[in-house]
């Protein structure tokens, strides 16, 4: 299962997740009039460290993900729900966070948005 699979997985799994959004966890992007609250996730970077025993390597990948919703409390309640899943979750050789949360408003859509950083470290073929 690829990290990405994993990620989106442990997203869709976490009941505080969805009791928040429902099934409105992407990757990318959000289909066009996508309701709020929705989450948007995506691989920002990622460093390879190859070894030398079995052909295979680590990376420590950066996702970000950022919250939406109509309001600031519920985009700040989401961001917690969706980092406590993704910290708890048995994603790759686990999961960090790399960086605070950031809020900002949306003015052209209307909408509050929360995002933060982690770091997960998976293996990758060479």
């Amino acid at each position: 299962m690829t990290i990405e699979t994993q990620i989106d997985t442990c997203l869709h799994a976490a009941a505080a997740v969805t009791a928040l959004a429902g099934a409105r966890i992407y990757a990318l992007q959000a289909p066009p009039q996508t309701p709020a609250p929705y989450i948007i996730w995506q691989v920002v970077d990622g460093a390879p460290e190859p070894t030398h025993d079995d052909g295979a390597g680590l990376v420590t990948a950066t996702v970000q993900v950022n919250c939406f919703a109509l309001g600031y409390d519920e985009a700040a309640d989401l961001a917690a729900a969706a980092l406590a899943a993704l910290l708890a979750g048995d994603i790759g050789q686990g999961v960090t966070l790399q960086r605070a949360p950031r809020d900002s408003h949306e003015t052209l859509i209307g909408l509050y948005r929360r995002d933060f950083d982690i770091a997960v470290g998976h293996a990758f073929p060479l």
